[in-house]
């Protein structure tokens, strides 16, 4: 797949891969691989990684191989392991790389509004984009838009990330990275993985505040940010009892260790001992560096240290 807008006869097109894992996703696929063609400035490839669907989605894959898109088919790991998967088999020849879902709709300059912000950072470093997104419903009718709060400081981050994967693009010091590592143990999500990493490597972050997705919103959502209380109750439930913070955070420790900055590793041992002594687990409870800037998540973030549930 390839899709150029040269400026000039010299400049230099962005190769992108895009990351793709599919399951069961023949009622929106057809309409995110049309906006992937629409991208400007960019050259791009789409990598897909089937997860085990059992509707029509590999037929559709198969249609579309003219058009250049690579895929494979795995059995079922799950959203985050299938996105893992992906970023053990994509090759280093790229400039950056992108999540995406199957069920979304990019706007023609998400790819080059990523690349824009990248390349202000030094390409030997690892720099992460992600961006605000809107919440549209299946006919993609505006719900809301989704903005990240910038308050939100990033030891905060750190701990629950609510950085999306589908607005992610990377460059490629930090995939070289995340290839050193395949995490073993429990992970939260493949976003909130590979935030973390970068954060930890003390590689640059770029938040956009402005959207350029329509993050679609409907009953079969593998992820989803769906609204209603029920919903609400059932994440605040998730985060509270669910959510293997110190597990991922261990994983960073076990394949990082040596890469991390000084910051970022005292404060990720802490997490994973704050359990083992008395001093930990109040250092880490009356941290004044981890504020969600939201009286709910830094009262449930308090009550998962209480509870040992971190």
């Amino acid at each position: 797949m390839r899709n150029m807008n040269k400026m000039s006869n010299y400049e230099i097109i962005p190769k992108v891969a895009v990351l793709l894992s599919t399951y069961n996703g023949e009622r929106f696929l057809p309409e995110q691989i049309e906006s992937l063609n629409k991208q400007i400035g960019v050259e791009i490839s789409v990598l897909v990684r089937d997860d085990g669907s059992t509707d029509n989605t590999v037929n559709l894959l198969r249609t579309w191989e003219t058009q250049g898109i690579d895929w494979y088919k795995g059995r079922n790991l799950n959203a985050a392991k299938s996105y893992l998967d992906l970023i053990e088999k994509v090759d280093t020849t790229y400039d950056y790389y992108a999540f995406c879902d199957q069920d979304d709709v990019w706007d023609d300059n998400k790819l080059q509004s990523a690349i824009d912000a990248l390349e202000k950072f030094p390409s030997t470093v690892p720099a992460l984009y992600c961006s605000s997104l809107r919440l549209v419903d299946e006919q993609l009718n505006i719900i809301k838009v989704h903005n990240i709060n910038e308050k939100r400081n990033s030891k905060a981050r750190y701990i629950f990330s609510n950085i999306a994967g589908c607005t992610m693009v990377f460059n490629k010091s930090l995939l070289e990275m995340l290839k050193l590592h395949y995490p073993t143990g429990n992970i939260i999500m493949h976003d909130s993985w590979v935030y973390k990493v970068c954060l930890a490597l003390g590689g640059n972050i770029y938040i956009d505040h402005n959207s350029h997705i329509n993050y679609r919103q409907h009953g079969n959502n593998v992820c989803g940010m769906g609204q209603g209380i029920k919903r609400k109750m059932k994440i605040r439930f998730n985060y509270l009892f669910r959510l293997k913070v110190k597990s991922e955070l261990q994983c960073i420790l076990d394949g990082y260790s040596n890469y991390m900055i000084a910051e970022y590793k005292e404060f990720t041992e802490l997490v994973c001992s704050y359990d083992q002594s008395f001093r930990s687990y109040f250092k880490l409870l009356f941290n004044q560096d981890i504020d969600f800037n939201h009286f709910g998540l830094n009262l449930l973030f308090r009550l998962k240290v209480i509870l040992l549930k971190l």
